[in-house]
Formats: C-alpha cells, structure tokens, sequence
C-alpha cells in the first residue's frame, strides 16, 4: 500500500534526484516523520489510526512535503546556528539558554514548515485526486483519540500548528 501511494504521489513531484525510502516503526504512538534525501518513517500506531488508505495517503504527502521543502536540513542548519552563537554568548556555557532559545525561536519555524507541508499535502492530494478534506477528518480523528486539547495560549511552545487551526485551513 505504501509504495503504490508514494508512486501515485511521486509523478507529480519535480525534484527526481530525490531517492524516497519508507520506513515502519514498531511504535505505537500516531507519529510520522521526514529526515534526509527521501526518508520518511511511519509508526505502526499512525498506520492503526488511519481508517482509510486515503487518511495515510494524506500524512505520506504532508511528510513528502518536508522533504521536497527541505525542512529537515534547514531545521538542523538553524539549531546548530542558535547552539553556536550561544555558545559564543555565553562563553561556552549554553545548555539551559541554548535549550530555551531553540524551543522559543524553532517552535515558530516549525510551524511554518508545518503549514507549508500541509499546503503540499493538499495539492498532492488534489492532484492525484483524492478529496483533501481526508487530511482534516483524520487530524479531528488523531484529536478525539490522543485527547490533543491544547490552549492557544500554549501554541508558542508547540512545533505543530493547533490541530483545529490546521482543520480550519484545509476545509
């Protein structure tokens, strides 16, 4: 099932240099997640909470997104910078300040790599055409089932947008 999705998705992406590997982990938290040239990693608990092969099709092309973005790269490239000039500030002893700088200053870029990547994911998903409001019925599904009730107030710390927020943009 999940070679003949990324197929599906795959003709639709420009970028041929890239070598798409999938990976599934025996975990059981509904967790995927993207890391160098093509490797996306699925939980065993994220594949048991999609009904339908069209909700794992929505969160393949949301993690394709990352990849096509280059997200994970430039999220390392940014902590190692934040970790380095902290470092520098304050004279080689950073572990508390550069800890708290990369929750505060990643959680925003984390965001927008998140609404981007969601914004890949609907235009995957229309292209290859199925119905995008699989992706919101599955984050409102992955909401009732992981009690993911944060406040707003709480979102600066997040490095997801709010879940209804994300529903709100795909609908």
């Amino acid at each position: 099932m999940i070679n003949q999705i990324a197929d599906r998705f795959i003709q639709h992406i420009e970028d041929t240099t890239i070598s798409w590997q999938f990976y599934i982990l025996d975990a059981n938290i509904p967790n995927a997640f993207a890391t160098l040239n093509g490797e996306i990693y699925f939980n065993k608990g994220l594949i048991k909470l999609a009904d339908t092969p069209e909700m794992f099709a929505a969160v393949m092309a949301h993690e394709m997104g990352h990849i096509v973005h280059h997200d994970f790269e430039k999220r390392l490239a940014k902590n190692i910078g934040i970790a380095t000039l902290m470092q520098i500030v304050a004279g080689g002893d950073a572990t508390l300040v550069g800890e708290l700088s990369k929750t505060l200053f990643s959680s925003k870029y984390d965001r927008e790599q998140e609404a981007e990547a969601d914004e890949f994911a609907i235009e995957m998903l229309e292209r290859s055409g199925i119905n995008p409001s699989i992706m919101a019925a599955f984050f409102l599904k992955l909401q009732r089932e992981e009690a993911l009730d944060v406040p707003e107030s709480m979102d600066i710390f997040m490095s997801h947008p709010n879940l209804m927020e994300r529903i709100d943009n795909i609908v």
